[in-house]
Order: structure tokens, then C-alpha cells, then sequence
């Protein structure tokens, strides 16, 4: 095997051409003596192995290409190693991952993020994590943003049979650390989200995006990391409410709610009551409709409209449904009440919406 080294100071993304076909592989822990931060990349079928690591104090991403002797096209690498579309090298389809389930014996300690980036993770299940007020317990839903030279150690919690359940991702520096600054979301502690779904349709974008990248893929990047890093913001935000502006009975009442409003969300088409929702949590429509004004400075009423609006601007952009259809679809029994509704919220009729140009459609 021939060996060839390649010294890059920018970041590169791993799927960059050598054969005029990008190349994507599959991350493997390294188990270097010499550099406990190297990560393998096996991009078959071209048996290739790839090493990419930084080496402290300054981070220089280095680059080793094993090259087999049975593929005589192959030529000396670039030393500008960028895909076509000019991919950051973080995050990539193989520096995220969803429902990831690990053993019981699984942990990861170590003094600092190997790549250098901002590392997202997203419990699903109980696990012990290391933050800046020392080793804490995070329950499902709890999510920590990482900076990048903070230690990291995540672990099962003792007494589980199984070992937890997480999403996660790293990202540049370059790409959070703005973000952290300009709104003081909290770096190196723990963000009670509540969802443990929270993140997973973002993260499982970005993993498409990376996965057959276009030139539209940076920016639709950007846009769903932006979209992780303002639902943490958000949900910081109403638990630092929760802590201070509920008393003891409403905090115990404000997860169940919280399930509560996204149920409603999720079946805004159905025929559903006040008094049947009210009725899942044993409490009348009064004090119910209260409880859900003070959480969400909102009405049930008013979420579920607006729900409906949402899926019927979806329908009325992306199906040819009559009105009559789409009003059906989205829980109203009349198109005249479903157009009056739309009108009073959107201050534009359906069918003026339906023909409007997507630049002026409110």
C-alpha cells in the first residue's frame, strides 16, 4: 500500500472527488496511539481509508490517503480537498445521527471535541452527562450544546438495563458560536426541551442534504441548523418562565400540556372539543382553557385555527382539491366558514391565496 499525506489548513467535506465521483464513507472510532482524535473514513469501493484529525494546539486538519495498488487511475490527491459545491466539512452526513441507541457499557469521555466543532446532543432516554455544574442526570428531551473545547462525558445512567438513546451533530464553530452570543443561549448546560422528538426532523434534513448535496445544500443547511438552534432557545426560554412564573401544582400540569398542544397540532383535521381535551387531563374547560392561556398566551381555540390554516395553505399550494375538499380535509363541516376563517386570519380569501405568487402570499 502506498502511502500519500496531505496537509490541509481549510476545511474540507468528505465527499470530494478524485474520480469524478464524490466519495462518502462510513466513520469508524480510531484506536491510534499516536492520535487519539483521528477518525477513519472507509469509502468503498475504492479501498481507500481515509484519516482525518486535528492536531493540537492548532487544530490543523490533516488528511492520509491509503492507497491500494489494484486502482492504477487514481492520482496524487489535491490539496484543495472541497466537493463541487463547496461543502463545509462540518457538519456531514457522518457527523449526525438520530435515535442512536448504544449499550449499557457505552461512554464517551474525553477533554475535547476531536473535530474541533460545537456538538448538539439530544436525549431520548435517561443518561448522565458531564456539564458545566459537573456530572448531572438528563432526563428524555434534555439536549446540551457543547463548545468545542469543553470536556465531553455522556454514559448510561446506573441503575438502566439498556444504554440511552440520543440525537446528535457537530457543527463548525463558526456556524453556533455567533448564535450563542447574540442571544445567550446557554453553552455547557442543560436544556429541559421536554420533546424528545424535538430535534429529529432538522437533524434528519441536514443528513439528506449531506447525503446528495446540490448547490441549494449549504443554505438549506444553515437553515435547519439555525431552526435546531432557535427551538433550544425557545425552550430554554419557557422553562426559565416555567421555573419562575408557575406555582408547584401548574409546573407538575405543563409537560402534560405541552403534549397536549402538539397532539392538538398533529390532529387539527379531526373533529376535536374543549371538553374532550380538557377531559384528558381531568380538569373542566374553564380551568383547562386558563392553564393553557397561561402556558402558551394562547387559546386552544386559536392554536387549532391556526393549525388548520397551516395545513390548508400546504393543500392549497401543492393540491388541485376544490375548496370544498380542502376545507373537508382540514376539519371545517363548510367551505363558506373555512373561507370566512382564512379570510379573517390571512386577510386574503383561499382562492386569492391558491392563485397569489409565492413572493406575495402572506
Amino acid at each position: 500500500m502506498q502511502l500519500l499525506a496531505v496537509r490541509i489548513t481549510d476545511n474540507c467535506h468528505l465527499g470530494f472527488r478524485m474520480t469524478k465521483q464524490p466519495i462518502h464513507g462510513k466513520v469508524y472510532p480510531a484506536c491510534s496511539p499516536q492520535n487519539p482524535n483521528l477518525t477513519f473514513f472507509h469509502a468503498a469501493p475504492f479501498e481507500f481509508v481515509f484519516a482525518i484529525g486535528f492536531s493540537p494546539p492548532k487544530s490543523v486538519l490533516y488528511l492520509i490517503v491509503e492507497r491500494s495498488p489494484m486502482d492504477k487511475k487514481i492520482k496524487k490527491v489535491d490539496k484543495t480537498v472541497k466537493n463541487s459545491f463547496g461543502m463545509p466539512f462540518l457538519p456531514d452526513a457522518e457527523r449526525c445521527g438520530i435515535r442512536c441507541s448504544h449499550s449499557k457499557e457505552f461512554r464517551i469521555d474525553r477533554a475535547c471535541d476531536p473535530f474541533g466543532s460545537v456538538l448538539i446532543l439530544h436525549f431520548r432516554s435517561a443518561a448522565l452527562i458531564r456539564t458545566e455544574k459537573g456530572i448531572e442526570r438528563a432526563l428524555p428531551g434534555d439536549c446540551m450544546v457543547h463548545a468545542p473545547d469543553f470536556p465531553q462525558f455522556h454514559t448510561a445512567v446506573p441503575e438502566a438495563t439498556v444504554g440511552y438513546v440520543n440525537d446528535w451533530i457537530h457543527a463548525t464553530a463558526d456556524s453556533v458560536l455567533p448564535f450563542v452570543q447574540d442571544t445567550g443561549l446557554p453553552l455547557n448546560h442543560l436544556i429541559r426541551t421536554r420533546n424528545p422528538d424535538l430535534l429529529a426532523s432538522e437533524i434528519a434534513s441536514i443528513r439528506r442534504e449531506c447525503l446528495l448535496p446540490d448547490a441549494h445544500s449549504p443554505e438549506f443547511i444553515r437553515l435547519e441548523l439555525m431552526l435546531i438552534l432557535r427551538k433550544l432557545l425557545r425552550a430554554n426560554d419557557q422553562e426559565l418562565r416555567l421555573q419562575t412564573a408557575f406555582s408547584a401544582s401548574e409546573k407538575r400540569y405543563y409537560p402534560v400540556f405541552c403534549r397536549l398542544r402538539a397532539f392538538l397540532f398533529q390532529h387539527c383535521s379531526e373533529d376535536l372539543s374543549l371538553a374532550e381535551i380538557s377531559a384528558r387531563v381531568n380538569l373542566s374547560k374553564e380551568r383547562f382553557a386558563a392553564l393553557y392561556r397561561k402556558f402558551f398566551a394562547s387559546s386552544p381555540y386559536s392554536d387549532l385555527m391556526d393549525a388548520r390554516i397551516i395545513l390548508a395553505k400546504s393543500m392549497l399550494i401543492s393540491d388541485n382539491a376544490s375548496l370544498k375538499e380542502i376545507a373537508t380535509c382540514c376539519g371545517w363541516r363548510d367551505e363558506h366558514y373555512f373561507s370566512r376563517c382564512f379570510r379573517q386570519r390571512c386577510g386574503i380569501s383561499p382562492g386569492a391565496y391558491r392563485r397569489a405568487p409565492s413572493n406575495e402570499k402572506p
